[in-house]
């Protein structure tokens, strides 16, 4: 098998902002699942590109629950468009997807805070964000906040590019 190096103009492959995005296995870093005040760390599984996150029951607050993702080299006041594939057990709940501050959480969130629906089946999910201003030692993070869900959520192709005017 022989491989051709063309010239690609700088600009032509988007750049994806999260790392493992697709799950390549265990462990998932440099995803992070975490549980907070008692909450019980649900289990995982990783196959064929997809995460899928085993929760017994729901908690009573969305973020006792994370998964995140740092993105250190996000720009500010940039767009970018962050898409990934969902489906989960529990379609009574939805998911929220934020992204975040590391510190400072009471100022808010640096341009992304939606509830995206659930199904059963798979489904791609699109959401624009237009970072606000960044702090520079205050990393915005990925999050998907899991508390409120219960079953299982399973996730695959999780990209952040920035879109080009």
């Amino acid at each position: 098998m022989m491989s051709i190096l063309m010239n690609v103009p700088a600009g032509a492959v988007e750049k994806n902002h999260v790392r493992h995005g697709d799950f390549p296995g265990k462990p998932i870093k440099p995803w992070k699942l975490i549980a907070l005040k008692n909450t019980p760390k649900p289990e995982i599984q990783v196959k064929g590109g997809v995460l899928k996150i085993l929760m017994d029951k729901a908690t009573p607050a969305p973020a006792r629950r994370q998964l995140l993702q740092a993105l250190p080299l996000l720009k500010s006041e940039t767009k970018y468009l962050l898409s990934f594939d969902v489906m989960s057990e529990d379609v009574n709940s939805k998911l929220i997807v934020l992204l975040a501050r590391s510190k400072d959480l009471e100022k808010g969130n640096y341009g992304l805070s939606q509830e995206v629906k659930l199904t059963k089946e798979w489904t791609t999910q699109k959401l624009f964000i237009v970072t606000r201003k960044l702090d520079p030692d205050n990393i915005p993070k990925l999050k998907f906040l899991l508390g409120k869900l219960k079953g299982d959520l399973s996730l695959r192709n999780v990209r952040v590019v920035e879109v080009k005017k």
